[in-house]
C-alpha cells in the first residue's frame, strides 16, 4: 500500500490531465480529418488542433524525458523494439515505401530515441533553444532534409522537446498553479 501512495504522490494531476486532453484532441482531430472536405469549419478545427497538439506533446515528452531512466540503455532499446515491431506490422499491412521512413505516427518513436540520446548532452550549451530554433527554421528550407529517419520532424520539433527538458520542477509547479488559478 505504501508503494501505491509513493507513486501517486509523485504524479502531477496537471500533467496527467494535459496529456489526457491532448490525447482526446488527437482522436477528435483524426475523426474530423476524414470529414474535412465537407465543411470549412471542420477544416479549420482540424488545422487549429494540429497547430499545437504535437508541439505540446513533444514539450511534455521533454519535461518527462530528463530522468535518468528515460535515457537509459533499457529505455532506448524498448523504444527501438517498439518501433521495429509496430512499424513492421503496419509496413506489411500497407506496404513498405522504404525501411528508412517510418510509417504513420511511428516517426515519434524515432524522434524520442534521437532526443533522449542527445538532449542531456546538448542541454549544457548556453542558449541551446535559440540555436535549435534557428536550425529548425533553416532546415525547413532544405528539401534534402525529409522523412528519412524522421530527420525533418526530429529537427523541427527539437526546440519544443528541449524547452520541456529545460523546464525545472519549480517552474513547472509555478506554471501549474498559475493555470489552475485561471
Amino acid at each position: 500500500m505504501d508503494s501505491i501512495k509513493t507513486i501517486n504522490t509523485n504524479r502531477s494531476a496537471y500533467w496527467d490531465n494535459m496529456k489526457g486532453v491532448l490525447m482526446l484532441l488527437v482522436v477528435f482531430a483524426h475523426i474530423l480529418f476524414q470529414l474535412q472536405d465537407y465543411s470549412d469549419t471542420i477544416n479549420s478545427t482540424v488545422d487549429y488542433i494540429y497547430m499545437f497538439h504535437m508541439p505540446a506533446f513533444v514539450f511534455i515528452s521533454g519535461f518527462f524525458g530528463k530522468s535518468e531512466r528515460s535515457h537509459s540503455f533499457e529505455s532506448i532499446i524498448k523504444l527501438v523494439f517498439l518501433f521495429f515491431i509496430f512499424n513492421s506490422i503496419i509496413g506489411f499491412i500497407y506496404g513498405f515505401k522504404s525501411l528508412l521512413q517510418p510509417m504513420f505516427s511511428y516517426w515519434y518513436l524515432i524522434a524520442l530515441i534521437a532526443w533522449r540520446l542527445t538532449a542531456h548532452h546538448i542541454a549544457k550549451f548556453k542558449d541551446i533553444n535559440l540555436i535549435l530554433f534557428i536550425i529548425a527554421l533553416f532546415a525547413g528550407f532544405y528539401s534534402s532534409i525529409d522523412n528519412t529517419f524522421s530527420a525533418a520532424r526530429i529537427i523541427g520539433f527539437y526546440p519544443f522537446y528541449m524547452s520541456g527538458y529545460l523546464l525545472s520542477a519549480e517552474k513547472s509547479d509555478k506554471l501549474c498553479r498559475m493555470f489552475m488559478v485561471k
